[in-house]
């Protein structure tokens, strides 16, 4: 489902252990959503810098691929999730301000976007 069109997946591997994962949906036109942001309990944080590396290299990917935004959705108890989004450029939204193409999950309550700047090319 997420290698579908110009989206995927990724996962972080330690010792041939899944540690981490990022997926990114295609929404067509230059539209992505940012799923299963996962770090395991762990290996989170800026000593390891796993969250960040699979980030950083959905990122590139999008890119590349001619995306324009990347949105999500979260829940407000997720709060150290919440910071590392907004420390890595992502904004709040209202919800009334996503695209119709984005794939609302029935938990989320609040969502925010990127905005992949195209001289990054």
């Amino acid at each position: 489902m997420y290698q579908s069109k110009k989206g995927n997946f990724w996962v972080a591997l330690h010792e041939n252990e899944v540690i981490g994962t990022i997926a990114l949906i295609d929404c067509g036109e230059g539209v992505g959503t940012l799923r299963k942001m996962f770090v395991k309990k762990e290996f989170r944080g800026k000593e390891f810098g796993i969250g960040q590396k699979l980030w950083d290299t959905l990122k590139i990917w999008a890119e590349e691929h001619d995306y324009k935004h990347i949105y999500l959705g979260t829940v407000e108890k997720l709060q150290a999730a919440i910071r590392f989004y907004e420390k890595n450029g992502f904004t709040w939204i209202e919800k009334a301000g996503l695209p119709e193409s984005f794939p609302i999950m029935e938990v989320d309550t609040h969502f925010y976007q990127y905005q992949i700047n195209s001289s990054n090319h």
